[in-house]
């Protein structure tokens, strides 16, 4: 059964804030090159590139890439002051796999199941 028939009952929903279309011009393109970046080079923290985000959005408002809304209705907040806890990051360094132990013991259940 191809995918269109499955989905002919399912209805789509729009997006909340409309359609965000793609920059095919590359206006945004330092933009978005320099939060890309940034969050590479932070682990992915997004509060430490807060300005380059800010950067990113108000360059696509600019261009009319997304409607012009104020930024701290796209959950822009003011990160000036505040401590953020650092990840700790021992268990990673010492071999943990988050969810590990159930594939285990997901694994150990089948083959109880077989040998049974």
């Amino acid at each position: 059964m191809n995918a269109t028939a499955r989905n002919k009952s399912a209805k789509p929903t729009p997006p909340e804030k409309g359609s965000f279309p793609l920059d095919h011009e590359a206006a945004c393109r330092i933009a978005v090159d320099s939060y890309m970046n940034c969050l590479r080079e932070n682990s992915y923290v997004s509060h430490k590139c807060e300005d380059l985000k800010k950067n990113y959005l108000s360059c696509r408002m600019s261009n009319g890439l997304m409607e012009e809304e104020d930024l701290s209705q796209l959950g822009m907040r003011d990160y000036s002051g505040v401590q953020i806890a650092k990840r700790d990051r021992k268990k990673e360094e010492g071999g943990f796999v988050a969810g590990i132990a159930y594939v285990d013991a997901l694994a150990e259940a089948k083959n109880k199941k077989k040998n049974s």
